[in-house]
């Protein structure tokens, strides 16, 4: 089996990040990567990275973005898969497990609170 990286942009409010997680040859979680989103380009720059660490010259990269999936076909060494959101949904818990300590470093202040219910009220009142 052969290391297998999942790779995302996920977002916490409107705030992009790129965020990995790699597996090795049994399946086990070896490294994660958080980091703001810039370029596709240093996103294949990070995946190449943590090749280069880990000394892998090939492996499995899969993405449910389609943009970053096109990106990774054209790079050698990476077998790129486009998956499902829920295959890949391990990136999404990783940003919301690393959520709050990344609002405080980046100084992403939280939303306020959706009034929905209030326009929906001042709609049927009308």
């Amino acid at each position: 089996m052969r290391y297998l990286a999942v790779a995302n942009f996920e977002k916490i409010d409107d705030v992009p990040f790129f965020v990995v997680n790699l597996y090795d040859n049994t399946g086990h979680l070896a490294d994660q990567i958080v980091v703001l989103k810039t370029t596709l380009d240093d996103a294949v720059y990070k995946l190449r990275e943590l090749a280069f660490y880990y000394d892998i010259t090939n492996f499995e990269v899969w993405t449910s973005d389609k943009a970053l999936f096109k990106r990774l076909l054209t790079e050698a060494g990476m077998a790129a898969s486009l998956k499902t959101r829920g295959e890949t949904h391990d990136t999404y818990e990783t940003i919301k497990q690393h959520e709050q300590l990344l609002r405080e470093f980046h100084f992403i202040e939280p939303r306020p609170a959706s009034r929905w219910w209030k326009k929906l009220l001042g709609v049927v009142k009308r």
